[in-house]
């Protein structure tokens, strides 16, 4: 299933409360003012606008309100779009529309007529408590028009006005009796139904799901379990003959309860490598998302990279959102109030109540930190950290943060110990400067790759003058969880740079053991809390051309060979989450696995 409302209407997250609130303004939408009440219509089904009206008509703005009346929804039109190259022009009406009210999931369907471009500004956030909690819209095949769904959280009334190029709908909490769940069918072919392939099914309308997200299909509503189960045998053999291998799946709802994700489809399957002549297949896990961390409490959190719609008038640059999945519940997004443009790194302090987020953009890698007692997002750029994080690491104890980090490339170490009553205290570890370097914590110290010497380097944080010592030769490393041991590359010192050789360092007895010699490595890192894995070039014209080692303590075992350098996180167990990337048009796109190593 496409994760289609992105893409499509991001403006309209409009937020509503009571109707008798104090009237707000339009500073930030572009829409006019107007000096003249607008004649308003009501009913359960409201039709208007120019039925003549054409000429590559553009949704150019959308806007929510509340006024003293109750929540005000405004659509502005013109003619053409400089963003694909046509002169804009104004326009002295609207084009036709037809407005209705939806039934279980409570919905308002505007279909509008002669729709060509939107180009919406972003719309006000006006409060937590919603008469609208998603929207979403898409061109049907059908006939032509364009359509948008605003999903309800209470029973509304509406009315309509027309003002020149300005449609105006009002919206206001309506008190209706509480009806009872229904039977309903979904079906996951919301991209066949934009396509036009679905026209069939007449009664099938789009909705959101549950996670505020993915789009299904869903019928109108039935009081009786045996008719729906009926219906339901004659829609899958309609699909049937259409070659649409979907089927149907009953879901009770109440009147603004979202039908759950699809489970009826089959999860993307992939060869992720060979071993022993045999081929590893696995499903997705979680497609489009990179999985991030798992929480203290067992959630899985994933990043998401959303495509900014080429048509909209919002910031052309990919960002990036986290989502989490709780056991057994859809994966939804989580709100930190700020946005993230490249997420490379996450961790939770040792009680899980600090998660650190590391985030990079063209100018700044800032990293934060959010308090999941207080719902408060830090930005430790503005604590004293500066504009450029190259790493950081968590005690084992306590909730203390380190980060090598600082101004542009004047690097240090710094530390940040998170008190009682929000109290955050930020000071140097040394007064050295520090290098552009992954960190890690373990008993005491801090390691980290001094560039100059190319050593792996440990400062001892308990000592009042903290002193630096070379462990051994490197130019990359990683720790394990468990903060005994490290997996260390080092430059093979060859004319070919890319080589390298790889030595397990034993933190506990600081000692350091060669593994392997003059490899290539691709991606390397910590399954577990003592085992790591690293993946080289093996430099062979197969389909598997990188192969993959496991490194347990000081032995070596060759695991499996894989298509593709993928990178690999710990997850529960034997199972590990591995990241396989794809290309699109939009660049490459990661789907997370997960990868049994037996």
């Amino acid at each position: 299933m496409k994760k289609t409302i992105s893409l499509l209407l991001a403006l309209l997250m409009v937020f509503a409360i009571a109707c008798s609130v104090p009237e707000a303004d339009y500073t930030k939408t572009q829409a006019p003012v107007l000096n003249e009440e607008p004649d308003f219509v009501s009913g359960e089904v409201v039709s208007g606008g120019n039925q003549d009206l054409s000429g590559s008509i553009n949704i150019k703005y959308a806007a929510g309100n509340i006024t003293k009346d109750g929540l005000e929804l405004r659509f502005g039109f013109t003619s053409g779009s400089t963003l694909a190259g046509i002169t804009e022009k104004e326009i002295d009406s609207v084009p036709a529309y037809q407005i209705s009210l939806t039934d279980h999931p409570k919905r308002m369907k505007l279909s509008f007529s002669g729709i060509e471009f939107y180009e919406y500004a972003e719309t006000n956030i006006l409060s937590e408590s919603s008469l609208i909690m998603g929207t979403f819209g898409y061109h049907s095949s059908f006939d032509g028009s364009y359509n948008v769904y605003l999903q309800l959280a209470e029973n509304v009334s509406f009315s309509v006005a027309e003002e020149k190029n300005n449609l105006i709908i009002l919206l206001c909490e309506k008190e209706e009796d509480e009806t009872e769940p229904m039977y309903y069918l979904t079906l996951d072919a919301y991209d066949d139904f934009q396509d036009g392939n679905l026209e069939a099914l007449s009664d099938f309308e789009p909705t959101l799901c549950s996670d505020n997200e993915s789009i299904l299909l869903i019928s109108g509503g039935y009081s009786d379990e045996t008719d729906i189960s009926n219906r339901k045998v004659v829609i899958d053999a309609q699909l049937n003959d259409l070659g649409n291998s979907s089927l149907t799946q009953i879901q009770k709802l109440s009147a603004f309860e979202l039908p759950n994700v699809a489970q009826t489809s089959q999860p993307m399957r992939q060869v992720i490598g060979i071993k022993d002549g045999k081929e590893l297949i696995y499903a997705a896990d979680m497609e489009n998302a990179h999985y991030l961390l798992r929480s203290p409490s067992g959630d899985t959190l994933y990043i998401r990279t959303v495509v900014p719609d080429k048509n909209a008038d919002v910031e052309q640059v990919t960002k990036d959102e986290i989502w989490i999945r709780r056991t057994d519940e859809a994966p939804v997004k989580l709100d930190f109030g700020t946005d993230f443009y490249g997420i490379t790194d996450a961790a939770y302090s040792h009680d899980g109540r600090y998660l650190a987020i590391l985030d990079s953009s063209m100018d700044d890698i800032i990293l934060y930190v959010y308090d999941t007692e207080q719902k408060q997002l830090l930005n430790m750029g503005e604590e004293g950290f500066g504009d450029l994080t190259a790493g950081f690491a968590w005690h084992d104890s306590e909730n203390t943060l380190f980060a090598m980090t600082g101004i542009h490339s004047a690097m240090q170490l710094i530390s940040c110990s998170f008190g009682e009553d929000n109290v955050i205290s930020v000071k140097a570890i040394e007064e050295q400067p520090g290098d552009i370097s992954e960190i890690a914590y373990a008993d005491g110290y801090i390691y980290f790759i001094n560039g100059e010497t190319a050593e792996l380097t440990r400062i001892d944080t308990t000592a009042e003058e903290p002193e630096r010592k070379a462990v051994c030769p490197a130019n990359h490393f990683a720790a394990a969880k468990d903060g005994k041991s490290a997996l260390v590359l080092s430059n093979a010192g060859r004319d070919d740079q890319s080589l390298y050789n790889v030595y397990y360092f034993d933190f506990e007895n600081d000692e350091s053991t060669l593994v392997m010699e003059s490899v290539e490595p691709e991606t390397f890192g910590y399954l577990s809390a003592s085992e790591s894995y690293f993946i080289i070039n093996a430099q062979e014209e197969t389909e598997y051309p990188y192969a993959m080692y496991l490194l347990h303590s000081k032995e070596i075992v060759h695991c499996c060979d894989l298509a593709s350098p993928m990178l690999f996180y710990s997850g529960s167990g034997m199972d590990f989450y591995a990241i396989l990337f794809s290309a699109d048009e939009f660049g490459m796109i990661p789907n997370s696995y997960l990868f049994t190593i037996e």
